[in-house]
Protein backbone atom coordinates (compact mmCIF):
# COMPACT_ATOMS: atom_id res chain seq x y z
CA UNK A 1 0.00 0.00 0.00
CA UNK A 2 1.60 3.08 -1.12
CA UNK A 3 -0.76 5.59 1.07
CA UNK A 4 -2.93 6.27 -2.03
CA UNK A 5 -3.22 2.44 -3.73
CA UNK A 6 -2.68 -1.04 -3.33
CA UNK A 7 -0.29 -3.01 -5.73
CA UNK A 8 -0.99 -7.00 -5.88
CA UNK A 9 2.33 -8.97 -6.93
CA UNK A 10 1.28 -12.11 -8.33
CA UNK A 11 3.49 -15.03 -10.50
CA UNK A 12 2.76 -12.52 -13.73
CA UNK A 13 4.75 -9.05 -12.40
CA UNK A 14 7.34 -8.08 -14.77
CA UNK A 15 10.40 -7.28 -12.60
CA UNK A 16 12.33 -9.69 -10.91
CA UNK A 17 9.22 -11.24 -8.35
CA UNK A 18 9.95 -14.74 -9.71
CA UNK A 19 6.85 -17.30 -8.60
CA UNK A 20 4.79 -17.64 -5.71
CA UNK A 21 5.72 -21.37 -3.90
CA UNK A 22 3.90 -24.70 -4.49
CA UNK A 23 1.86 -23.97 -1.35
CA UNK A 24 0.23 -21.16 0.28
CA UNK A 25 1.23 -21.46 3.98
CA UNK A 26 4.29 -19.44 4.08
CA UNK A 27 4.44 -16.85 6.71
CA UNK A 28 7.67 -14.93 6.69
CA UNK A 29 7.77 -11.54 6.20
CA UNK A 30 10.44 -8.64 7.73
CA UNK A 31 11.01 -5.07 6.96
CA UNK A 32 14.89 -4.32 7.17
CA UNK A 33 16.82 -1.19 8.25
CA UNK A 34 16.66 0.54 5.18
CA UNK A 35 12.65 -0.14 4.72
CA UNK A 36 12.63 -2.59 2.35
CA UNK A 37 10.57 -6.27 2.59
CA UNK A 38 11.76 -9.71 2.82
CA UNK A 39 9.47 -12.56 2.48
CA UNK A 40 10.09 -16.26 2.74
CA UNK A 41 7.45 -18.73 0.26
CA UNK A 42 7.20 -22.38 0.47
CA UNK A 43 9.12 -23.17 -2.40
CA UNK A 44 9.68 -20.19 -3.96
CA UNK A 45 12.68 -19.24 -1.83
CA UNK A 46 12.93 -15.47 -0.48
CA UNK A 47 11.78 -12.27 -2.08
CA UNK A 48 13.21 -8.86 -1.11
CA UNK A 49 11.27 -5.71 -2.11
CA UNK A 50 13.44 -2.48 -2.69
CA UNK A 51 11.26 0.24 -2.29
CA UNK A 52 13.18 3.31 -3.60
CA UNK A 53 13.93 1.18 -6.80
CA UNK A 54 9.86 -0.21 -6.48
CA UNK A 55 11.85 -3.92 -7.38
CA UNK A 56 12.04 -7.11 -6.77
CA UNK A 57 15.31 -9.63 -5.50
CA UNK A 58 15.08 -13.19 -5.46
CA UNK A 59 17.58 -15.29 -3.12
CA UNK A 60 17.81 -18.72 -3.51
CA UNK A 61 17.97 -20.61 0.00
CA UNK A 62 19.12 -24.59 -0.31
CA UNK A 63 17.92 -27.63 1.29
CA UNK A 64 19.09 -30.99 2.70
CA UNK A 65 23.06 -30.68 2.14
CA UNK A 66 23.10 -28.14 -0.67
CA UNK A 67 22.20 -25.26 1.90
CA UNK A 68 23.39 -22.01 0.49
CA UNK A 69 22.14 -18.51 -0.10
CA UNK A 70 22.63 -16.40 -3.55
CA UNK A 71 21.02 -14.03 -5.44
CA UNK A 72 18.80 -14.80 -8.66
CA UNK A 73 19.31 -12.88 -11.36
CA UNK A 74 16.32 -11.57 -13.39
CA UNK A 75 14.75 -14.40 -15.39
CA UNK A 76 16.41 -17.35 -13.96
CA UNK A 77 15.09 -19.92 -12.24
CA UNK A 78 15.87 -21.50 -9.21
CA UNK A 79 15.18 -25.03 -7.29
CA UNK A 80 12.69 -25.18 -4.95
CA UNK A 81 13.37 -23.51 -1.66
CA UNK A 82 11.06 -23.00 1.69
CA UNK A 83 11.69 -20.47 3.88
CA UNK A 84 9.11 -19.65 6.92
CA UNK A 85 10.45 -17.31 8.83
CA UNK A 86 12.69 -14.05 8.84
CA UNK A 87 13.64 -11.59 11.29
CA UNK A 88 15.94 -8.60 11.97
CA UNK A 89 18.13 -8.29 15.32
CA UNK A 90 19.18 -5.19 17.03
CA UNK A 91 22.78 -5.16 15.30
CA UNK A 92 20.95 -5.11 11.94
CA UNK A 93 21.53 -9.08 11.13
CA UNK A 94 19.09 -10.65 8.95
CA UNK A 95 18.23 -14.29 10.42
CA UNK A 96 16.43 -16.76 8.20
CA UNK A 97 14.98 -20.06 9.03
CA UNK A 98 16.03 -22.84 6.31
CA UNK A 99 13.42 -25.87 5.60
CA UNK A 100 15.12 -29.00 6.37
CA UNK A 101 18.67 -28.18 5.97
CA UNK A 102 21.20 -30.32 7.01
CA UNK A 103 23.41 -27.33 6.99
CA UNK A 104 21.65 -25.47 9.48
CA UNK A 105 18.43 -24.45 10.82
CA UNK A 106 18.96 -20.78 10.60
CA UNK A 107 21.63 -18.89 9.40
CA UNK A 108 22.54 -15.27 9.37
CA UNK A 109 22.63 -13.14 6.40
CA UNK A 110 25.14 -9.30 6.60
CA UNK A 111 22.46 -7.08 4.09
CA UNK A 112 25.24 -4.65 3.38
CA UNK A 113 26.20 -7.44 0.73
CA UNK A 114 23.46 -7.03 -1.64
CA UNK A 115 24.95 -10.22 -3.79
CA UNK A 116 25.60 -12.55 -1.39
CA UNK A 117 28.65 -14.77 -1.44
CA UNK A 118 30.50 -16.97 1.58
CA UNK A 119 31.33 -14.44 4.07
CA UNK A 120 28.27 -12.58 3.88
CA UNK A 121 26.18 -15.42 5.87
CA UNK A 122 26.36 -18.39 8.46
CA UNK A 123 24.45 -21.33 9.33
CA UNK A 124 23.50 -22.33 12.93
CA UNK A 125 22.61 -25.85 13.90
CA UNK A 126 23.34 -28.34 12.03
CA UNK A 127 22.11 -31.90 11.88
CA UNK A 128 23.23 -33.51 14.23
CA UNK A 129 23.29 -30.41 16.75
CA UNK A 130 21.31 -30.83 19.82
CA UNK A 131 20.15 -27.42 18.85
CA UNK A 132 19.48 -28.61 15.66
CA UNK A 133 15.21 -27.88 14.01
CA UNK A 134 14.55 -29.44 10.75
CA UNK A 135 11.41 -27.68 10.54
CA UNK A 136 11.69 -23.55 11.99
CA UNK A 137 8.80 -21.93 11.83
CA UNK A 138 9.16 -18.87 13.76
CA UNK A 139 11.94 -16.36 14.84
CA UNK A 140 11.78 -13.72 17.70
CA UNK A 141 13.37 -11.20 18.66
CA UNK A 142 13.23 -9.48 22.19
CA UNK A 143 14.28 -6.27 23.77
CA UNK A 144 17.88 -7.36 24.84
CA UNK A 145 18.72 -8.53 20.95
CA UNK A 146 17.96 -12.25 22.31
CA UNK A 147 16.66 -14.57 18.79
CA UNK A 148 14.25 -16.97 19.63
CA UNK A 149 13.87 -20.14 17.04
CA UNK A 150 10.98 -22.31 17.23
CA UNK A 151 10.51 -25.69 15.41
CA UNK A 152 7.17 -27.88 14.23
CA UNK A 153 6.33 -31.43 15.20
CA UNK A 154 9.20 -32.83 13.00
CA UNK A 155 11.50 -31.69 15.57
CA UNK A 156 9.71 -31.81 18.56
CA UNK A 157 8.45 -28.27 19.09
CA UNK A 158 11.54 -27.20 19.80
CA UNK A 159 12.50 -24.17 21.49
CA UNK A 160 15.91 -22.68 20.83
CA UNK A 161 17.22 -19.22 22.25
CA UNK A 162 20.50 -17.71 21.67
CA UNK A 163 22.26 -14.30 21.55
CA UNK A 164 25.98 -13.14 19.75
CA UNK A 165 28.38 -10.59 20.61
CA UNK A 166 27.82 -8.29 17.53
CA UNK A 167 28.70 -10.07 14.82
CA UNK A 168 27.17 -13.45 14.75
CA UNK A 169 29.22 -14.15 11.15
CA UNK A 170 32.51 -13.99 12.58
CA UNK A 171 32.45 -14.77 15.84
CA UNK A 172 29.69 -17.56 15.90
CA UNK A 173 26.46 -17.35 18.91
CA UNK A 174 26.28 -18.63 22.44
CA UNK A 175 23.44 -20.92 23.27
CA UNK A 176 21.03 -19.86 26.27
CA UNK A 177 18.45 -22.53 26.34
CA UNK A 178 16.41 -25.33 24.56
CA UNK A 179 13.33 -26.78 25.29
CA UNK A 180 10.26 -28.98 23.47
CA UNK A 181 6.85 -27.86 23.53
CA UNK A 182 5.26 -30.11 20.43
CA UNK A 183 4.93 -27.27 18.41
CA UNK A 184 5.96 -23.51 18.84
CA UNK A 185 3.33 -21.48 17.07
CA UNK A 186 4.21 -17.96 17.49
CA UNK A 187 6.57 -16.02 19.69
CA UNK A 188 6.45 -12.28 20.98
CA UNK A 189 8.37 -9.88 23.62
CA UNK A 190 7.82 -7.17 25.36
CA UNK A 191 9.14 -3.80 23.75
CA UNK A 192 10.89 -2.27 27.19
CA UNK A 193 14.37 -3.78 27.64
CA UNK A 194 13.65 -3.39 30.90
CA UNK A 195 11.19 -6.14 30.95
CA UNK A 196 12.47 -9.19 29.30
CA UNK A 197 9.46 -11.12 28.53
CA UNK A 198 8.55 -13.49 25.69
CA UNK A 199 5.28 -14.83 25.10
CA UNK A 200 5.33 -18.47 23.53
CA UNK A 201 2.05 -19.84 21.85
CA UNK A 202 2.93 -23.55 21.83
CA UNK A 203 1.02 -26.84 21.22
CA UNK A 204 1.46 -27.54 25.05
CA UNK A 205 -0.42 -24.18 26.05
CA UNK A 206 1.10 -20.51 26.96
CA UNK A 207 4.21 -19.82 28.56
CA UNK A 208 6.42 -16.59 28.66
CA UNK A 209 10.00 -16.66 29.08
CA UNK A 210 11.39 -14.43 30.90
CA UNK A 211 15.80 -13.74 31.03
Amino acid sequence: FTGTEWNFFTKHNTSNFGKLGDGGDFFGICEDKYENMWFGTNGSNVKKFIRKENYWNRYHIGTKDNSTFRLLKHGEGSPWGKCDAIAQDSSGWLWFSSYKSNKGSIFCYNLEDEKPNSSSYRYFFPNGSKYHISVPLVINIDAAGRIFVGGDKDAEGKLVIFNHDGDPIKNGIDTLYDGKFNKVWDMASVANPADSRTWIVTEKGLYHYQY
